[in-house]
């Protein structure tokens, strides 16, 4: 039965057929044949792979909203729960207790049970690398919260500096597995202050080349800033506060977040809008409207992949095999069709279509008026139906795959 790539909608049984010869009654076994059709392939092929990484403010402004914000961390991983993800959640903090570039991801990290494991439900082989171990993971949103020590910089925070610290030092740790090549990195900045290594007390702009330098940064621990995004919820503007306002920060007014709206400028994330101010901080919906985008970027990631490899669990027949793309039959061949290769270790994800790129490399048609960028995620070790030129397929595309068991 094909158990990786698709869902499996019909699966015919073996039949026994009796057959009337020369007044004697006969029988003949047909093999097992196995049809798999699925939905579009980047919906069903794995669960989508996202590490997000929380970085709430944890200095004496921010004390009056700590609670607040502790609820919609429940609602936020009450959603994830809800998904049909692989995730990954950690938190920093904005000031790190150390000095400014020592933050480091705490522990617990927060994880999806079902798929932090070395085997899936379905027999799938998962490589170590991508399990954070027991001793460092939770699969308990109540032991994960926003109490970080309280820390204070002075007249402004060191945002950015620790959280790329803290992702440089989660990328080398090959114990605790925080940082995946595969997934998605989502990070999520909550805070009511600013970086003055970026801008003013009043959201200007005063260092445009160093904010820049950040988002190089972050985008060099992915590759390419299609594998990132960045939010912000933070305040829109110079915020005193009243009694009844949960924006109230006892130590001192709430500022503008513009030095990390504007990181927008070089990674994906929601963008500052007064109209409709979603990712404010004064805004109790704030983290439930970013995993909502978080949730959009995924589907929109998955469609992108460009599927190179399928990988079935049991052997197949190979004179059996046959592949569809989208209800039409693929031919078997090595320059626009498939091949079957038996068992390997591949990986079947081998590009990402970027049609916002209008420097056509792709003579194939996968990936129409665009570019694929060459990637290598999701490995897995099967019996392996290659797909090549213009027989691979978009997250977007619907494959059938008939065979029968060796």
């Amino acid at each position: 039965m094909l158990k990786h790539m698709f869902a499996v909608i019909g699966v015919s049984t073996a039949v026994i057929v009796a057959i009337s010869a020369s007044g004697c009654a006969k029988q003949e076994f047909r093999k097992e044949q196995f049809t798999a059709q699925a939905g579009a392939v980047g919906f069903r092929y794995l669960p989508a792979k996202v590490d997000i990484l929380l970085v709430p403010d944890n200095t004496p402004s921010v004390a009056n909203i700590v609670g607040p914000l502790q609820s919609q961390l429940s609602g936020f991983v009450s959603g994830l729960q809800g998904q049909y993800w692989d995730y990954h959640v950690g938190q920093t903090p904005v000031c790190a207790s150390s000095g400014a570039g020592s933050g480091r991801i705490g522990s617990p990290i927060l994880v999806n049970a079902q798929f932090n494991t070395d085997t899936l439900t379905d027999g799938t082989q998962i490589n170590a690398s991508g399990i954070v171990p027991s001793d460092r993971s939770t699969s308990d949103p109540g032991s994960f919260s926003l109490s970080n020590p309280q820390c204070d910089t002075g007249s402004y925070d060191y945002t950015y500096m620790n959280t790329i610290s803290a992702l440089q030092a989660a990328s080398n740790d090959t114990y605790t597995n925080f940082l995946r090549a595969d997934a998605l990195l989502a990070v999520v900045v909550v805070t009511n202050g600013y970086d003055g290594t970026v801008s003013d007390n009043q959201g200007n702009i005063t260092n445009s080349a160093q904010l820049q330098s950040y988002a190089n940064q972050l985008i060099a621990l992915k590759g390419s800033n299609k594998f990132i995004r960045f939010y912000s919820v933070a305040a829109y503007g110079y915020h005193a506060g009243t009694s009844s306002d949960y924006c109230l920060a006892p130590f001192g007014p709430s500022r503008p977040g513009n030095a990390y709206f504007q990181m927008g400028s070089y990674i994906q994330g929601i963008p500052m809008n007064f109209s409709n101010p979603v990712n404010n901080v004064c805004d109790s919906s704030a983290l439930g409207n970013v995993l909502n985008d978080i949730s959009q970027n995924l589907n929109v990631v998955r469609q992108a992949y460009v599927y190179s490899n399928i990988v079935l669990a049991d052997e197949p027949v190979p004179s059996s095999i046959s592949v569809a793309k989208n209800g039409k039959g693929l031919p078997e061949s090595p320059t626009n069709g498939w091949q079957y290769k038996g068992l390997q270790t591949v990986y079947t994800v081998t590009g990402i279509c970027d049609q916002s790129n209008h420097t056509n490399n792709d003579t194939t048609g996968v990936c129409p008026s665009g570019t694929i960028t060459p990637v290598q995620l999701v490995s897995r070790t099967g019996y392996v139906i290659q797909l090549n030129g213009s027989a691979r397929m978009m997250g977007s595309d619907t494959p059938t795959i008939d065979y029968q068991k060796h």
